[in-house]
């Protein structure tokens, strides 16, 4: 047996052993939102690190173990003058990170941002439906993106397609023929306010960037979210 050919088997035999650790220990996640927080930090200072977050959101799922599997399959399977290049790629591929879910914060422009958790699979009308349902009115339209991004409009794409894990900083946007003054949440979400410090929410993903303005709506379409339901 070759060199290459025993490096090969070693890395199929850690993506199966990687496979039956994952079948034997994944659990559902909920597609969220979960663990949901208010807060206000005193210098907008609000992306979360990704060195604190919780163990479980690089955990390897079974459908992401098989998917190492097949991977390392083909890549026995490749050209012999592509295999060391491959298998270089299949190491990096075995130290990456999994992530299961994303810590997402949505910054309003008064300072004040809600916090929750959602599955990597959780579509992305699962986030702007939290957020509707925790403004003051409810109904108003809005937009979400990360700094210097374009605004999260197609409610299908997956939290993970939107890059937006394992943690992410939203900016919260009205169009500006709208007019929504503060405060933006309930009254209820802010009698659990949580007052942070600019040292307990460390800058991170997103940052604090220009806002990123919403396009202008139709005026007989700005009373309703893109993404809301026909």
């Amino acid at each position: 047996m070759s060199e290459s050919d025993a490096s090969d088997t070693d890395l199929l035999s850690a993506w199966a052993s990687l496979l039956a650790e994952a079948e034997a220990n994944a659990k559902d996640v909920a597609l969220g939102p979960s663990n949901i927080k208010v807060m206000h930090a005193a210098e907008n200072n609000a992306a979360p690190r990704t060195e604190d977050l919780p163990a479980d959101f690089f955990s390897l799922t079974a459908e992401e173990a098989r998917s190492l599997v097949a991977a390392a399959h083909a890549r026995r399977a490749a050209d012999s003058t592509l295999r060391t290049r491959e298998t270089r790629e299949a190491e990096a591929a075995r130290r990456r990170r999994m992530y299961r879910k994303a810590m997402v914060r949505v910054r309003f422009p008064d300072g004040t941002m809600i916090q929750a958790t959602f599955a990597v699979g959780a579509p992305i009308s699962r986030v702007l439906t939290w957020v509707a349902n925790s403004l003051r009115e409810p109904n108003h339209p809005f937009e979400l993106a990360v700094a210097r991004g374009k605004p999260l409009d197609d409610p299908k794409m997956t939290v993970g397609q939107a890059e937006l894990a394992p943690a992410a900083l939203l900016n919260f946007h009205v169009p500006r023929n709208e007019v929504h003054n503060p405060p933006f949440l309930r009254a209820d979400l802010l009698a659990n306010i949580e007052q942070r410090t600019a040292e307990e929410l460390p800058q991170g993903y997103g940052g604090a960037q220009p806002q990123v303005l919403a396009a202008k709506l139709p005026e007989q379409e700005k009373r309703v979210p893109k993404w809301a339901p026909k």
